[in-house]
């Protein structure tokens, strides 16, 4: 039976912080080697308290787990300043992938980034260009940053 998914604000679910901050520290850890656990777990309790203003962060909430999350952010890449905000740390749990929950959360967090009169959105990525060019993201540029070039996508 597939699991009944609904959108939530990360203050509505702060007990999933936890696990949320050691998937997140394993996936893009590579791209802030600097960055430990406890400082991904401080920056999602920051995240937490914020549900009408940049740098917060949804989380799609299964019956009985969190199946993946998104953030607004006002920067993601310390390089790039002059661009803001931003779609970032776009996740889904792998038991969850491939059932929409990631456009379902990217697509939330652009209608709240929209509401709070931001427009356009951009994001960075390494490997998921394609996926977001589907959607309708285009190509704005790239940037390096740590020794990695990221793409650097908009959204209109």
């Amino acid at each position: 039976m597939a699991d009944v998914m609904q959108i939530v604000y990360l203050n509505e679910c702060r007990n999933h912080i936890p696990d949320m901050a050691a998937r997140f520290h394993s996936e893009w850890g590579r791209y802030h080697p600097t960055r430990k656990l406890s400082d991904v777990i401080h920056l999602l309790t920051e995240r937490a308290e914020h549900t009408d203003r940049l740098d917060l962060s949804l989380v799609a909430i299964g019956t009985s787990t969190w199946m993946g999350s998104a953030s607004l952010k006002q920067y993601d890449m310390e390089t790039v300043r002059d661009l803001s905000p931003w779609l970032s740390s776009v996740y889904v749990k792998p038991e969850f992938r491939n059932q929409g929950i990631a456009r379902a959360l990217i697509e939330q967090i652009v209608t709240r980034a929209n509401d709070l009169g931001f427009k356009p959105l951009y994001l960075c990525t390494v490997d998921a260009e394609n996926y977001y060019e589907r959607l309708g993201w285009t190509r704005k540029r790239i940037a390096r940053e740590n020794g990695i070039d990221f793409v650097i996508m908009e959204k209109a």
